[in-house]
């Protein structure tokens, strides 16, 4: 009787990204047969996060024994995800599925962002003034611009700092303000608008 020869599946080390970046995971299957590792078969690739596994991917052993695949843009939220990969002898039956490989940890951090406020022009007290903030994405990849979250905006003057008004982007990436005719009195006001943050940026 002739049996299938046994299997290994090794991930390679990860690497840490950014949200909106794509992330190769790579899987090698080895094996002790005197004929070598397989050049056919399928590995599929699987991430367990927030208590959930889900499969990310298969890939098709195409006269290597090496598979890689690369996660869209936003497929990996925020956070630690493990990954782990296995092979399976579909369309390859001399050798047998391997076991799960041993997990890698993937750190996905949340895009960078930076808030810019719009150029600001003296007026007369009296005056309504708006202030308009743009929040952009910063960091490397495909993230866009957050659409959600909420931007406050706040005033320093006589060296005191005080809220203006905490505003929710309302589906852009744009946050406005508008101040009473006499929320700011006579002097140099220096304002500042902060993006809160969200689960990705």
């Amino acid at each position: 009787t002739v049996t299938p020869a046994a299997t290994t599946t090794t991930l390679a080390n990860t690497v840490a990204a950014s949200y909106g970046q794509p992330v190769t995971f790579t899987a090698t299957v080895t094996s002790p047969s005197l004929a070598g590792p397989p050049t056919a078969g399928v590995v599929t690739f699987r991430d367990t996060f927030g208590g959930v596994t889900t499969i990310l991917g298969t890939v098709n052993l195409t006269g290597s024994n090496i598979a890689a695949f690369t996660t869209s843009a936003t497929q990996l939220l925020p956070g630690t995800h493990t990954i782990t990969a296995f092979f399976s002898n579909t369309g390859n039956t001399n050798y047998a599925n391997s076991a799960v490989s041993v997990a890698k940890s993937q750190v996905i951090n949340k895009a960078t962002t930076q808030t810019v406020l719009s150029t600001l022009t003296p007026t007369t007290y009296g005056n309504a003034v708006t202030f308009t903030a743009t929040v952009n994405a910063t960091s490397g990849g495909t993230p866009g611009n957050p659409a959600s979250g909420t931007v406050t905006f706040r005033r320093t003057f006589a060296g005191v700092t005080t809220v203006l008004a905490t505003v929710t982007l309302g589906g852009t990436n744009i946050a406005q303000f508008t101040t009473t005719n006499t929320q700011l009195v006579p002097g140099n006001h220096v304002i500042t608008a902060t993006y809160n943050g969200i689960t990705t940026h």
